[in-house]
């Protein structure tokens, strides 16, 4: 039964980390290979992977704003090919928008009743139920296998030799399986409406669909808004933009239209790719949970205790500056150096600042340094400069404390993650070693280098 949970991470700004909860599907694992054993026996095609070509592909799902956004998809609809997943096919077709493909993967019976007879074409999955495939023509309909565990243990010997099908990935949710669908099909430029991922009041859905009424609901924030979501639009949400990343990875544009915290995610994402890292963190710390941890301020010890006595160094993207303070009142001289101004803490604003940015050659230097919480933000294609200006910028060593994992806060904040780097202390030791002739891991991320 484990295989068909899903583990949907939860992430509020305040929370130090994510909360895990376990979706399971609707249909045991035992019903669900029943369906793909029985579905796998008749004479329906099989859907293969086609070439890649230019014709446009609207992805229409059943969230709340679909029922904002009707006018819009009748007027592309005559250009595009239309895709609608589950009830958003009779939602269209009772408006007479003309739907080219009916998409369904939920193995329950009762998503019979979502059938729209006046879909052109339809692809089920095998994991349907069989009264579904008893609804649609053979002549129209298309098998899709999905990328579950062990489904082609289903399969007769026979098929799986013979090949010449795709197994469709999605993660467990419709709307996502349809994106990659879409791609399989060789669409490449994907305009999606209705997935909200997020109820609006108390619709779920821009139809009545009382089958799902009975979810749990819980809430995910993005921003500064909580949203609520079932746990079905949260699988949803969290698979995404994963898998939008992998198909512009493999050459096909998604856009997002409509409402709820996907659309509003998706869009903020394209904000923060135009803009500069400095213009995001002006953002970012705009947001006080984000200054309320500051790594740099748990390891005062471990820099004191480092440094020689009084030394002179600088804090290497200050943020907050907390450190700072404390070692300065321990007697070191510390010098504050960031790229956005709105970082520090009113304790720190007493304190030598320069704002200047790592990628660049620095204006001030000193004996010494420490960097944290910083290398894991720099952009892959800046990690080198940002080593070379820091070498550059202290004369006898600096420590770094560098965070392996990927964030949270990016995410709910900006729509994108903040940890652009992320990489093991193995990877991280090399780098640095191209820098300093002496590397030091002591655990915990924290590095040591020096000149001598």
């Amino acid at each position: 039964m484990e295989n068909h949970d899903f583990m949907v991470e939860l992430q509020n700004p305040h929370a130090s980390a994510p909360l895990q909860v376990a979706v399971t599907s609707n249909v045991t694992l035992e019903g669900i290979n029943r369906n793909v054993a029985v579905n796998s026996t008749r004479g329906f095609k099989w859907f293969a992977c086609r070439d890649a070509f230019e014709e446009r592909a609207l992805i229409v799902g059943g969230g709340p704003s679909l029922a904002d956004n009707t006018a819009m998809i009748r007027k592309m609809a005559e250009d595009y090919v239309v895709i609608a997943v589950n009830g958003a096919s009779k939602f269209l077709s009772e408006r007479g928008i003309e739907v080219d493909f009916q998409f369904i993967i939920d193995a329950r019976p009762e998503n019979a009743s979502l059938i729209d007879p006046d879909a052109h074409n339809y692809m089920l999955a095998s994991q349907c139920h069989p009264a579904l495939f008893n609804l649609v023509p053979e002549a129209r309909t298309e098998m899709v296998h999905l990328n579950s565990p062990d489904i082609e243990d289903n399969f007769s010997t026979v098929q799986r030799n013979a090949g010449g099908y795709t197994l469709i990935g999605g993660g467990g949710s419709v709307g996502n399986s349809a994106l990659c669908l879409a791609h399989a099909m060789g669409h490449r430029d994907l305009h999606v409406f209705g997935f909200d991922s997020s109820v609006k009041g108390e619709e779920r859905h821009a139809y009545s669909q009382p089958m799902n009424d009975d979810e749990p609901l819980m809430y995910q924030r993005f921003g500064d808004r909580a949203y609520c979501m079932s746990f079905t639009m949260a699988v949803q949400y969290q698979y995404f933009f994963v898998i939008e990343d992998a198909l512009k990875r493999m050459g096909t544009k998604v856009t997002v239209y409509g409402d709820g915290i996907l659309p509003e995610r998706w869009r903020m994402k394209q904000k923060a790719a135009a803009m500069t890292e400095a213009e995001k963190y002006a953002i970012v710390w705009e947001s006080p949970d984000y200054g309320r941890m500051s790594p740099a301020e748990q390891i005062v010890h471990v820099i004191d205790g480092w440094l020689p006595p009084g030394a002179d160094v600088l804090d290497l993207g200050c943020g907050a500056g907390r450190a700072a303070v404390k070692l300065t009142e321990k007697g070191h001289n510390v010098h504050l150096i960031d790229f956005v101004e709105n970082s520090r803490d009113e304790a720190a604003m007493g304190l030598p600042f320069t704002k200047a940015d790592l990628s660049k050659p620095l204006p001030i230097s000193a004996e010494y340094g420490y960097c944290c919480d910083v290398m894991e933000h720099i952009p892959p294609g800046e990690v080198s400069s940002v080593l070379e200006n820091i070498s550059s910028a202290v004369s006898r060593g600096c420590l770094f404390r560098i965070e392996f994992e990927p964030d949270g806060f990016g995410p709910v904040l900006l729509g994108t993650p903040l940890h652009l780097s992320v990489h093991d202390n193995v990877w991280w030791s090399e780098e640095l070693a191209r820098h300093w002739p002496i590397v030091h891991y002591k655990g915990d991320g924290i590095f040591t280098v020096e000149n001598d």
